[in-house]
């Protein structure tokens, strides 16, 4: 068997087969891609980090991402999943679900750094869990009950599905519990259910809390067990990267330590409460003892433990705060300079020390690039849980058609609607539906073909790219293209390689799926550099608008409003061509999308 528990896949095996059909279901969940690709997780609290990961996103990342493509023909991916996310999304379930299956995915299939993990002095806040199991909720409900705790606001967000194995209690979605939660451009309905969330998951995360601890000073719940309630997002991702690895692999890792001394004496300031785990007690602000004591085992113990039998890479650096305005501006900024140089030596250090060697071990380049993709559309596909009538639309998109031409298929929404996840199931059922369609006798490669590509992966979105290098990411790869053209022997099926952004583009016989998440856009160019160009060609394509977008700001970032409205010109501009919409609202995968035609 060969590295990372892949079989070895000569040019006419069925896996390669299987792979190049688009048929998912026939990859084994142990067949994972080849290291083609340096991908590193970035490991930090979203609050008290977002000047550190943006330094990195604009400054440094480009300079990596053209040193790997110079130096090994490698592209550097950063995931990063903090990135154009709300506030009130961070402890999502979900969204800590799709960190950990992405986390694992980086340790398994970077080709050279993969885990860098930024500590401050903020150890964060206890998750909300998505799914407990039916015994151990009631047990919970019943704990919570003796510490004289109204369990309602619990019975009434978890719902039981007895269908599950074993049985289990999941968290209902906002859409179905909050009002006019899909009313994502009012701001005023916007500011109105976010602040009821917050609210809402802060009692959650309080009943939950103390029942579990009432449960496990009594001895009814192990320390596993209770973890699963009482730790930080960051705090199992150190524990799940850096825990019972080998010293080898651990040379692939990276922490940054920041500690501000005395930060207890600014607790009163108002901005620091991003900088540290702060509680309001008797009538006064201080630091959350509890957090505290948790930072400090994770930092001071764990971290130090890890170190002494490995050769991991850490850096620990105090800064001091201004005597009147706390952990300051000029003082962050300090800071950062000094990481982002340390930051990009260590990466280089690594990358050189690491990657060489998985360039030892003959791959069969082609084979790996189709199963990065493939491996992604899986992962995304795994967090889809409803059907919706977007998937309903898309299925019958996809079906070979009697009409001649076929219209574009459009997909928008705001952030954080599902549009990733659904496209990652439409690549997923894709082959299967074609095969129900044309039967089960028909022959995959002389039949449809399915090409799954998601350009960038997750985090392309979140790199800071100049106007060059979103061309170069938006560009399909010709040797690539011209070599699975080949291997397909269709004479009908051509992909252009100078085609922008696409998800599913089909003619009568084939069906590609493409997926591209663009990050900060400068207005004037998105019409010019993401659609236009790509749908003046023959029409066949499905376009993807998905924008992880910031309030507009000076350098002309778009907004959420104002990609509403470049999207509502893009339709404008495809209802001449009679093209068809689905329009997904925010959060809208549990119930009924809009649909547009």
């Amino acid at each position: 068997m060969s590295r990372g528990g892949r079989l070895p896949c000569p040019r006419d095996s069925a896996l390669r087969r299987a792979a190049f059909c688009g048929n998912l279901a026939a990859l084994p969940s142990h067949l994972v891609p080849g290291g083609r690709s340096v991908r590193v997780f970035i490991s930090a609290n979203p609050e008290d980090t977002i000047a550190e990961r943006n330094a990195l996103r604009e400054h440094v990342y480009p300079k990596l991402r053209e040193f790997c493509r110079e130096n090994y023909g490698l592209e550097f991916q950063v995931i990063d999943l903090y990135w154009g996310v709300e506030t009130e999304e961070w402890d999502s379930p979900e969204l800590q679900k799709t960190r950990m299956k992405l986390l694992e995915d980086c340790l398994k299939t970077s080709a050279g750094p993969c885990f860098v993990g930024l500590l401050g002095e903020k150890y964060g806040s206890i998750r909300i869990p998505g799914e407990v199991e039916s015994s151990e909720f009631e047990m919970i409900i019943d704990a919570a009950v003796e510490a004289k705790l109204e369990t309602r606001l619990l019975e009434e967000w978890y719902c039981r599905d007895e269908n599950a194995v074993p049985p289990a209690y999941y968290l209902r979605p906002k859409s179905e519990m909050l009002k006019n939660y899909h009313n994502t451009m009012e701001s005023s309905a916007n500011s109105m259910n976010e602040s009821k969330w917050q609210d809402i998951a802060e009692e959650i995360k309080r009943i939950f809390k103390t029942a579990v601890k009432l449960l496990y000073e009594k001895g009814k719940m192990k320390h596993s067990q209770a973890k699963r309630y009482l730790s930080s997002a960051i705090e199992d991702e150190f524990d799940f990267a850096l825990g019972k690895q080998t010293p080898a692999f651990l040379k692939k890792c990276v922490c940054y330590i920041r500690k501000i001394a005395n930060i207890e004496r600014f607790v009163k300031i108002p901005e620091m409460e991003k900088y540290m785990d702060v509680t309001y007690t008797a009538g006064k602000f201080m630091r959350d003892p509890e957090a505290l004591e948790k930072l400090i085992k994770l930092r001071d113990e764990f971290i130090p433990t890890i170190v002494a039998s490995s050769n991991l890479r850490v850096y620990t650096s105090i800064t001091h705060c201004d005597m009147k305005l706390g952990y300051s501006q000029d003082v962050e900024n300090h800071y950062i300079e000094g990481l982002g140089k340390q930051f990009y030596e260590d990466m280089i250090d690594i990358i050189q020390a690491t990657v060489q060697q998985n360039f030892d071990t003959e791959t069969d380049l082609l084979y790996d690039e189709v199963l990065q993709h493939s491996s992604l559309c899986k992962t995304y596909s795994s967090f889809y849980e409803y059907r919706c009538e977007a998937l309903n639309i898309v299925h019958k998109y996809i079906l070979p058609s009697k009409v001649g031409h076929i219209n574009p298929l459009i997909i928008y929404g705001g952030p954080c609607t599902g549009k990733t996840l659904l496209l990652g199931e439409v690549a997923k059922k894709a082959y299967m539906w074609l095969q129900e369609e044309m039967g089960p006798e028909s022959d995959p490669v002389c039949g449809p073909k399915l090409l799954s590509r998601a350009l960038g992966y997750i985090t392309m979105s979140k790199s800071g790219l100049s106007e060059m290098e979103l061309e170069d990411i938006l560009a399909l790869d010709n040797s690539v293209m011209d070599e699975l053209n080949e291997i397909v022997r269709q004479k009908d099926f051509e992909i252009s390689p100078n085609g922008k952004v696409g998800i599913i583009s089909r003619g009568d016989e084939n069906i590609n799926v493409l997926d591209l998440q663009s990050g900060k856009l400068r207005v004037v160019h998105a019409p010019g550099i993401i659609w236009r160009q790509r749908l003046s060609r023959d029409g066949r394509y499905l376009v993807y608008i998905c924008f992880r977008s910031e309030d507009d700001d000076d350098n002309g970032a778009v907004s959420s409003l104002t990609v509403m409205r470049l999207a509502d010109a893009l339709i404008s501009y495809l209802s001449q061509a009679k093209a068809w919409k689905i329009l997904i609202r925010r959060a809208a995968l549990p119930d009924q999308p809009k649909s547009l035609r």
